[in-house]
């Protein structure tokens, strides 16, 4: 992997594509695991989770039903710390089991934001699957994904669908910040 420039910085390896399919790949079986039997909706969060949530619903071991969801909570590099609904969800998740698909947890309000939604909505359970958690960027307390990839610091990272300035996401693998 080599460096990458998007637009005024620059990024360098940091996670590889091979190692991104082998932590979905786990995902996907703690997940099977405990919901084969469910039936549970998942909510990608766009623009960012659509790549991990493809690959993750091909690999589990059942049929799911997939919808979305675009809310926005960055500008530039970092979190502000508000939510805004760009696209509501459509679908009724009363009396479902949910799963939130999102790239990345870093302050955790997106997560917080949803969930409350979505249980206000009926939803009978709300969990959250992402690829990367940042424990130390959490800004909403004791909030944490049930399913995750890698655990990582408060570094900003792009590829594999997250971006910087809306560039980068189609990059195979995830590219951290340089210094």
């Amino acid at each position: 992997m080599e460096t990458v420039k998007l637009g005024d910085r620059e990024f360098i390896p940091f996670i590889c594509e091979d190692e991104i399919k082998k932590a979905i790949k786990k995902i996907a079986c703690d997940i099977s695991r405990q919901y084969k039997n469910s039936n549970p909706l998942f909510i990608c969060v766009l623009k960012g989770a659509v790549f991990f949530a493809v690959d993750l619903l091909r690999l589990l071991d059942f049929s799911a039903d997939m919808t979305f969801i675009r809310v926005a909570s960055y500008c530039d590099l970092t979190s502000t710390g508000e939510v805004k609904m760009l696209q509501p969800l459509i679908e009724p998740v009363k009396n479902r089991q949910v799963i939130i698909v999102d790239d990345v947890m870093d302050s955790g309000c997106t997560y917080r934001a949803l969930k409350r939604l979505l249980l206000s909505q009926g939803a009978g359970s709300v969990s959250l699957a992402v690829l990367l958690y940042k424990p130390d960027a959490s800004k909403c307390g004791g909030i944490s994904p049930d399913f995750y990839g890698f655990k990582i610091g408060n570094e900003f990272v792009v590829g594999y669908g997250l971006d910087y300035n809306d560039m980068g996401r189609s990059l195979k693998d995830i590219f951290v910040i340089k210094d």
